[in-house]
């Protein structure tokens, strides 16, 4: 599953402000609840995104993949991040400020409503999941 997948010209966008880095297996980029300091796109690489209670029971787990952007939610909010992010593996990413982000969704509104067009499938797709769970609970 891919989270935030974004069209080629707004991934080139991206990577050509971005600070590219490799992290190896069990690196965490981020943590739910830490302010949110930019996104992350992933050139190779697996990468798990859990939502844990504060007892570390998982409520939500998928792994991405190459062109997946993890952070988004947070990052376009200004916020904390609400998912924690672990490499799976070793990883190529593409890390992008949150400054960077939002000054080129200020300067692209075409790549601002792609952004939030794919924040808004990340969102739905992470609701959808919660949903199924509860009525599989209630069945």
């Amino acid at each position: 599953m891919r989270v935030a997948a974004v069209s080629r010209i707004t991934q080139s966008q991206l990577l050509a402000m971005a600070q590219t880095m490799t992290e190896p297996k069990g690196a965490v980029l981020f943590r739910r609840d830490e302010t949110a300091f930019g996104v992350f796109l992933v050139r190779k690489g697996r990468i798990s995104l859990r939502l844990e209670t504060e007892k570390g029971k998982v409520l939500w787990h998928r792994i991405v993949t190459r062109d997946s952007i993890v952070g988004l939610p947070g990052t376009l909010a200004g916020g904390r991040y609400s998912l924690t992010a672990v490499t799976l593996q070793k990883s190529e990413l593409a890390f992008v400020s949150s400054h960077a982000l939002i000054d080129l969704v200020k300067r692209d509104p075409g790549t601002g409503m792609e952004l939030v067009r794919a924040l808004g499938d990340e969102v739905l797709q992470m609701r959808d999941v919660l949903v199924l769970r509860t009525a599989v609970r209630e069945a």
